[in-house]
């Protein structure tokens, strides 16, 4: 080779990071045989990704969904060190603990201790606390835990990993931690965040930020552009990858073919082919694009490896760890206590029922009731997505407060008041399910009597003169019954049991135990996963209450409760009200929507309008 290929080579490796990774980056890879690293599917992706910010002079935001052991971390830490060899660069890696914080940092240090490259024209170090070279460019590790994580830098390059698993590492408020870090990364140029995760449910800040990210095949080909400072989204299946597909004889590819789909534990590999499956440029058949020298068969083999091997012949398992689509990804994984298919349908549902925000208001010299609309949000003591219709049956479920407040003083708990309409037949159209058709706005953190106050309006309100049947958890009640007792009030009856002197009492209201408890969530929990199933499912059109169900797992200790930092207040009302929802009270004819008199509405409606002009 000449001096002068030399010398352009030289220059090569300073320009393009992928071509530096591949002839001087060294880590430890998967294959111990190796050591220098070959881009995969999506390391090439991210690269990619990467150039064309950098050709179109906008800063470069990406947001990658990992597969495991794929090799995103790798490609993240190589681009961090390179950056900061090439040209001054002040970067950040944060995980929620140390320990994933440490596992990013270890990568980068491992570039750093392999890196022969001759041509930087810096030096410098990478320590357990640090990485400093003489052009100026700095390392700095955080974690989520700190609230204050990276508040005094401006950083150029920023890694946020495992971003999904920060809150069941302890960190509350993830969110507001990660906001914090990204308003230190300004929108310029020459400015790159990543953050990279596993999927951890369909719910949650990396959810959300994935789900509203610009695909990265649709930025790459032109079609669309990111919105300024806006999130490109990488996924990539398992079958994109060279090392998901074992080399098979001509008789074994004979044997896979005669075998597809006969067991149930791999089951879906007609279906998958169906789908995803292309010639090679061989004209062989494979399941996907990339061209990696492997046929369909081979693929398949490898799949079955998997899920025997490696996943206890649990396809649940195969899809939540090597998900063919995003959408799988998020479905199959994190330990949520509520069926992720059932979620997601209860969110594609949202959209299908306006809801009215609005008071309840008892006109003087009346007994019952009348429906306000209001459009001043902070004025709303109640959502309806449903108004009562006689003949329906509703209940009204309540779990009070405990008064417990949240250390940082910033989320207390909440008072859950929610109405339940019982499922039924419709002649037209067929089985209509239990629903959540009002609420009591949240978050609701009214004293006691105002808080009896208004559940007593909204069972006049669904169910007469006389009341719908309200069960209020007894718990933690702190009057509420007696409060309704005087009212008249229908509230839910337990039979309480002492086998000592075999006597038998009656007792208001729903006691929880950790058997009640477990048999409500069972109960819930099916509702949910038999979204389609005739006699069962529940419709839930409020988008809090859904963010709740999304946020409640099966923490390590077996107990299902709510994620660090988030609420379930909404969840053990809707549980216990589902749980008593065939015991709910018929409304009577008498309870029809009740309009506001004319002239009083549009007394109401300029003082309203008052009200939004000065706010």
């Amino acid at each position: 080779m000449t001096a002068e290929a030399k010398t352009l080579l030289a220059a090569l490796y300073r320009l393009d990071p992928g071509a530096w990774m591949e002839v001087y980056g060294r880590v430890r890879l998967k294959d111990p045989t190796k050591d220098r690293i070959t881009l995969n599917y999506l390391q090439r992706l991210v690269l990619a990704v990467w150039v064309k910010c950098q050709e179109l002079g906008i800063p470069c935001r990406i947001i990658i969904l990992k597969p495991r052991q794929k090799g995103s971390t790798t490609i993240s830490g190589g681009l961090c060190y390179w950056l900061m060899r090439a040209r001054r660069t002040t970067a950040c890696i944060i995980g929620g603990e140390y320990s994933q914080t440490l596992n990013a940092w270890k990568i980068v240090q491992n570039y750093h201790s392999g890196d022969a490259y001759p041509n930087w024209g810096n030096t410098g170090s990478i320590n357990a606390k640090a990485g400093k070279f003489t052009n100026g460019s700095e390392l700095i590790p955080e974690t989520a835990r700190d609230r204050e994580a990276g508040r005094s830098a401006t950083i150029q390059f920023l890694l946020a990993t495992e971003l999904a698993r920060w809150s069941e590492e302890g960190v509350a408020n993830a969110s507001e931690v990660l906001a914090g870090i990204l308003k230190c990364v300004p929108p310029l140029p020459d400015t790159t965040v990543i953050l990279e995760s596993t999927a951890k449910g369909a719910t949650g800040d990396f959810y959300d930020r994935y789900q509203g990210a610009l695909d990265a095949a649709a930025f790459l080909d032109g079609t669309e552009a990111p919105e300024p400072g806006g999130f490109i989204r990488i996924f990539a299946p398992w079958y994109e990858f060279k090392d998901s597909a074992f080399r098979l004889t001509p008789e074994k590819k004979d044997e896979m073919q005669r075998t597809l789909d006969a067991e149930e534990w791999y089951a879906g590999e007609a279906d998958l082919m169906r789908r995803v499956a292309h010639n090679d440029l061989q004209s062989r058949p494979q399941l996907g694009r990339t061209d990696h020298g492997f046929d369909i068969w081979e693929q398949l083999a490898w799949r079955r490896y998997a899920i025997r091997e490696e996943c206890q012949r649990d396809l649940d398992l195969f899809n939540q760890d090597y998900p063919e689509s995003a959408d799988v990804a998020f479905l199959r994984s994190g330990r949520l206590r509520f069926n992720g298919f059932g979620l997601k349908r209860l969110k594609d549902g949202i959209a299908n029922r306006r809801r009215v925000d609005g008071v309840l208001e008892i006109q003087p010299g009346g007994t019952r009731p009348g429906f306000r609309q209001t459009s001043v949000a902070k004025e709303a003591a109640v959502w309806i997505w449903e108004q009562p219709t006689p003949g329906h049956r509703y209940l009204i479920a309540v779990d009070p407060a405990t008064g417990t407040i949240d250390p940082s003083g910033k989320d207390p708990d909440c008072h859950a008041v929610l109405v339940l309409r019982q499922g039924y037949h419709d002649a037209t159209a067929g089985w209509v399910k239990p629903a959540v058709v009002a609420r009591i706005a949240p978050p609701c953190r009214w004293e006691i009597s105002a808080l009896a106050e208004e559940v007593w309006k909204l069972a006049v309100y669904y169910g007469g003169p006389a009341g719908c049947l309200i069960v209020p958890e007894v718990n933690m009640d702190r009057g509420l019954i007696e409060l309704l007792k005087l009212k008249s009030a229908q509230i839910v009856r337990r039979t309480i049991i002492n086998k000592a002197e075999s006597k038998e009492t009656i007792d208001l209201g729903f006691q929880t135990t950790q058997a009640s408890r477990g048999l409500a969530l069972d109960g819930l929990a099916r509702a949910i996963r038999e979204w389609d199933t005739e006699g069962e499912g529940i419709a839930i059109w409020d988008e809090h209450l859904i963010e709740e169900l999304g946020t409640f797992v099966i923490k390590k200790n077996g107990r299902a409760e709510h994620e660090d930092g988030k609420h379930d207040d909404d969840v053990l009302a809707l549980a216990i009200g589902l749980a008593h929802v065939n015991d709910a009270t018929r409304c009577p004819d008498i309870v029809a929507i009740r309009a506001v008199p004319a002239d009083i509405a549009r007394r109401r409606a300029a003082d309203e309008n008052r009200r939004s002009a000065y706010n």
